[in-house]
């Protein structure tokens, strides 16, 4: 890609960077043409919204794209996905059971689930699983029993492959409070699409979590973190 950076970017809103694909082949060239439009998109979005790096960030998300595995083995990752609930079955049900005693939040980045039966699967564990949040195949965020949220990662780590935790948090639960007490996110758990990544963005920074959604960005110590 060339990239021209105008005057006045990014303090002005309407000084957007010129993100253009290099020639290529001509099967090659509409893909990076999409890519392009995309990233632009993106840009505009986040100088919107206030952040810091929306180039950074349209720059990520070209690369999740640019680097998305092959679909040939979808059929094998649905079985193995339709069958991933019955791994410890017997100890998440103890978990659900008992009380839990430290809340937790994962930031997970993903390059990207294509498979939409790994997308329904992904929506089905969290809300079994009581894991507040949202996700679209590019990323998830979640909140909910720590514990929970740990074989959540493994599962998707294992059966999406190309997952990686980004950001997390860990909060201990005071005596005489519940998990529900400390939850910042909606209990139910939402999957978007891959173009909504804004509406993640909203939902972690309308409910106090802004910061963990800039790890998704690789930014880390929230706005005055990204300003060093």
């Amino acid at each position: 890609f060339i990239i021209t950076i105008p005057a006045g970017y990014p303090g002005d809103a309407r000084a957007l960077p010129e993100i253009l694909a290099v020639e290529g082949s001509d099967g090659v060239a509409k893909r990076l043409n999409d890519l392009s439009r995309e990233a632009s998109k993106t840009v505009k979005w986040q100088l919107r919204e206030g952040y810091e790096f929306p180039l950074l960030a349209a720059l990520e998300a070209v690369r999740q794209l640019l680097t998305e595995p092959s679909e040939g083995k979808d059929g094998d990752d649905e079985a193995a996905a339709a069958g991933a609930s019955t791994i410890d079955d017997m100890s998440v049900e103890d978990i659900l059971r008992s009380e839990p005693t430290v809340l937790g939040r994962r930031m997970l980045g993903i390059v990207h689930i294509r498979n939409k039966e790994h997308m329904k699967y992904c929506r089905k564990l969290a809300n079994e699983w009581h894991l507040g949040g949202m996700g679209n195949p590019n990323a998830i965020v979640i909140e909910g029993d720590e514990r929970l949220c740990i074989k959540y990662t493994d599962i998707m780590i294992h059966y999406i492959k190309k997952v990686t935790v980004r950001g997390e948090e860990q909060i201990p639960i005071p005596e005489g409070k519940r998990l529900d007490d400390l939850r910042a996110l909606p209990k139910h758990f939402e999957f978007v699409g891959i173009d909504e990544i804004d509406k993640i963005a909203k939902l972690c920074r309308d409910h106090g979590l802004e910061d963990l959604f800039l790890t998704y960005l690789k930014v880390y110590g929230g706005r005055q973190g990204s300003k060093k």
